[in-house]
């Protein structure tokens, strides 16, 4: 079943309501402890393998897909992932793209 870029940011923001509901009454660390693993460091790289940029990014599901800005991708010829635990990984292909909302999906190498 082939997703397209709203249908997951309408899941996204869906997400972010239900999050809110679960998270009401914690605090800042604790939200932070919660919902940090979910997010990566990205590299983006040339060819010649010299990082070009770097941006964030955040899991979307337990099988490495990842949402990230389009930006942060542009023009790379490959891009690393890096987790809060450490764990290091590859961007394997970009699934989705919307330009115009500069965010795309891009499944890695990661899983769980």
């Amino acid at each position: 079943m082939v997703r397209t870029v709203p249908n997951i940011l309408f899941l996204f923001f869906a997400n972010i309501l239900l999050v809110n509901q679960a998270v009401a009454g914690l605090s800042i660390s604790k939200i932070a402890e919660r919902c940090g693993p979910a997010v990566v460091m990205i590299v983006a790289r040339d060819r010649e393998d010299h990082p070009i940029g770097q941006g964030s990014g955040f899991f979307i599901s337990p099988r490495g897909d990842l949402v990230t800005s389009r930006h942060v991708l542009c023009g790379c010829s490959r891009a690393s992932v890096t987790t809060p635990a450490g764990r290091e990984g590859e961007i394997l292909y970009i699934s989705e793209a919307n330009p115009s909302l500069d965010v795309v999906v891009a499944k890695t190498s990661l899983q769980d």
